[in-house]
């Protein structure tokens, strides 16, 4: 066979299965973005497919296009491969290939310069894949993995539809105009927003046990009662009003104003400016002319803490009139209120109110996951409470694809008293670099679980006695093991608060156990669309179970310290980040019950459980 006919077939053939591939392609790509998996394949595995498709048809194309070029049969010159309509040559249907090429050319290169080109320069739309980018190279490594990464991003663009679009003129916002504040606000207390004097004068802060119904009250710690009420007994809503008084409804702007020199900052974990968060809300819903969502996240996923808990059950209405003012603030035009349980009582309490807005309740699964932000907005747009990939963030594209404000409750809260009183109140408890206070569940052997409420920058020995413990668990079950001589010298930080949990470990008890039997939870609760949740915690739990058993431990303590390194950052959510914190302070701070265990021995003489676990997932 001829030269000339070995070209023939190879363009043909090229061209037919460059065909049938972007097909596939495009249909996998849909499947991705409605979060679809094909039968018999978990959804990672579909994201897989279609990468490795997409990579397939992208080598094909070349192919075929080379073959057209060099094929002497016909003249096609590079040229007419770029030019549209310029070849001789069939220039009608050269011309749509070559258009059609030119136009996935800018889709590649717009999305390869994305970074630089930023979301001024290009309108960007969500990409259909995704979660492929959840398996990116640490930062350490990006010298060794660019290629990859380059590959990935060709992949990407070209299944979702992503390039260059037509710039257009930001549509009129629907909710009130709001003017962003800098990152580092004025000094505060210069425009309260109320001037009411708050009618607190006790100083016993309230705490609550977790299972019980009443509240009791601690002495050990003094500061004005402010989130939790009084006596441990449910407000209503006229007990509600004639404590705090009724909430001002005034100017956005300047409500807005006092949050930023209140500093105020959120309770969910991620410790962001909460008046940042408002302004991009409102931002995304005027740029892209949809009326944003509001979210109060109650969804205590965390089984260690019950703050949130204890919140909405004696001051339910301080978190919704919280929800009220953000609603006004960002222009929302629907609001839900997210929970596990006790759901019924919540809607008792609306049920007393006369709000401009309706708010729904929504009862979440009692997963660790659900609470996480993108989880609690699929789950109200009526999918599975399943993380999604960060970009775009739920601010800009959210429940029933709008932008969504997620807020933690506890926030709410204090903002709705930030509203009545203003921000040189709110700045009279805490630090001038961390304001405030902030709701902590401590769990103390022997002694129950309670829920505190306290000021940053109180030592944590005045929260929780460090008599006989051993280390301290900081944050909850994605945050820090401390030493109990270095928490003795430690304060109460938004650094370290994490989901605001505080728990003691005794001397007699196995740090390393403890941490198995959570790190087996953490895996079981993942949600599994990506390497790092499907393969990675599984294998580190697995190997943690070793560490926690006496005997010889050969290489897993390396082994578990090289998988945390891979996994870490390469997530769709922030879980395996979480759970690799958790992981590396576990092996400082036990490191002698480590050489311990390796030796033959358990130093504890206390092996029943401490930390919570649920009991279908221990």
């Amino acid at each position: 066979m001829s030269d000339s006919a070995l070209l023939w077939y190879a363009n043909r053939a090229t061209g037919a299965v460059s065909l049938v591939l972007f097909t596939v392609v495009v249909l996998l790509g849909i499947a991705v973005r409605l979060r679809g998996r094909l039968p018999g394949l978990p959804r990672f595995g579909t994201v897989r497919l279609h990468r490795t498709l997409s990579l397939s048809a992208v080598v094909f194309l070349a192919l075929h296009i080379t073959a057209a070029v060099v094929d002497s049969y016909v003249s096609i010159s590079l040229l007419d491969v770029l030019v549209p309509f310029a070849s001789t040559y069939q220039p009608l249907w050269l011309g749509l290939g070559t258009v059609a090429l030119d136009l996935m050319l800018a889709v590649l290169i717009t999305s390869l310069l994305r970074a630089r080109i930023g979301h001024r320069g290009l309108a960007r739309r969500p990409l259909a894949g995704l979660g492929l980018l959840a398996d990116r190279a640490h930062p350490r490594h990006r010298h060794r993995h660019g290629h990859r990464r380059r590959l990935d991003a060709v992949a990407d663009a070209l299944l979702s539809g992503r390039g260059p679009h037509c710039l257009r003129h930001p549509r009129r916002p629907r909710g009130p105009s709001i003017r962003p504040y800098p990152v580092h606000p004025a000094p505060y207390g210069r425009i309260p927003y109320a001037r009411r004097s708050p009618p607190m004068t006790t100083t016993t802060t309230v705490t609550a046990t977790a299972t019980a119904t009443v509240a009791t009250t601690s002495t050990d710690i003094y500061m004005p009662p402010r989130l939790l009420a009084p006596g441990g007994a449910p407000a209503g809503f006229s007990t509600h009003e004639q404590r705090y008084g009724p909430v001002a409804h005034g100017d956005p702007a300047q409500l807005l104003r006092t949050l930023a020199e209140s500093g105020l900052t959120g309770r969910g974990g991620a410790a962001f400016p909460t008046y940042r968060k408002l302004v991009s809300v409102a931002e995304a819903g005027r740029r892209t002319g949809r009326t944003p969502v509001v979210v109060a996240n109650g969804a205590e996923g965390e089984p260690a803490s019950a703050k949130d808990k204890t919140l909405l059950r004696l001051s339910p209405h301080l978190v919704l009139d919280g929800l009220q003012l953000v609603a006004e603030l960002v222009g929302a035009g629907e609001a839900y209120l997210a929970v596990e349980d006790h759901a019924t009582p919540l809607e008792a309490a609306l049920a007393e109110r006369r709000d401009p807005l309706r708010v729904r309740t929504v009862r979440v699964p009692k997963r660790f996951l659900s609470g996480q932000s993108s989880a609690l907005t699929q789950y109200v747009s009526g999918h599975a409470a399943l993380p999604r990939h960060q970009r775009p963030p739920v601010r800009e594209q959210g429940a029933h694809r709008a932008p969504t404000l997620v807020q933690n409750v506890e926030t709410l809260a204090h903002l709705a008293l930030i509203a009545r009183y203003g921000a040189d109140w709110f700045r009279s408890l805490g630090t001038p670099a961390e304001p405030g206070s902030a709701l902590c569940t401590v769990h103390v052997p022997g002694r129950g679980i309670r829920v505190l409420e306290a000021p940053f920058g109180m030592p944590l020995h005045r929260l929780l006695p460090l008599g006989g413990i051993g280390a301290v668990l900081v944050g909850g079950y994605h945050g820090t093991w401390l030493p109990a001589a270095e928490a003795a010298t430690r304060t109460l930080t938004v650094a370290d608060l994490g989901a605001g949990v505080l728990a003691a470990l005794p001397t007699s008890r196995c740090g390393l156990a403890e941490t198995a039997r959570v790190l087996r939870y953490l895996a079981l609760e993942s949600a599994g669309q990506c390497g790092p949740c499907l393969n990675g915690l599984p294998r580190i739990a697995a190997a943690f179970q070793t560490l926690a058993a006496p005997g010889p431990l050969g290489g897993t303590r390396e082994d578990i310290a090289r998988w945390a390194g891979l996994v870490e950052g390469r997530g769709a959510c922030h879980h395996p980040d979480g759970t690799v914190r958790l992981v590396r302070s576990a092996l400082t701070t036990f490191a002698a019950e480590l050489d311990a265990h390796a030796a033959g021995h358990c130093t504890a003489t206390d092996h029943s459980p401490l930390l919570p676990v649920p009991a279908n997932r221990n």
